[in-house]
């Protein structure tokens, strides 16, 4: 008997939340070994630290934890430290003040509502 439209609609639909569940997991795991790598590194700078010449901060928002989020004068194009994609964003964060590993506003995100 061949299935149903609705049938493999649904199938599709069990396997896709599957596939995101496990992806958003590991993603979420590799994030964890990564900060805990380099938190042992103690390569930290400090939190507060000067951004460099490069951007322009307009605006500092409170921190959140490690975390602080900076507007900037103008997009700026920078590789997550995350989730590793280049972005172009005026709205950057720090974790522990390392301005050589930025986060985009949806890592930032993500991160914040783990913890």
């Amino acid at each position: 008997m061949p299935k149903s439209r609705a049938t493999s609609v649904l199938t599709f639909d069990f396997f896709f939340w599957v596939f995101w569940i496990r992806f958003t997991y590991e993603m979420a795991s590799a994030d964890s070994s990564r900060v805990n790598d380099h938190v042992s590194s103690g390569s930290s700078s400090g939190q507060g630290a000067a951004p460099p010449a490069l951007f322009e901060v307009v605006k500092v928002y409170p921190s959140r934890g490690p975390m602080t989020q900076y507007r900037l004068a103008s997009a700026t194009t920078f590789t997550c430290s995350r989730c590793q994609r280049q972005k172009t964003a005026k709205l950057v964060a720090t974790r522990n003040g390392q301005w050589d590993a930025l986060l985009c506003n949806g890592c930032y995100g993500f991160i914040i509502s783990r913890e």
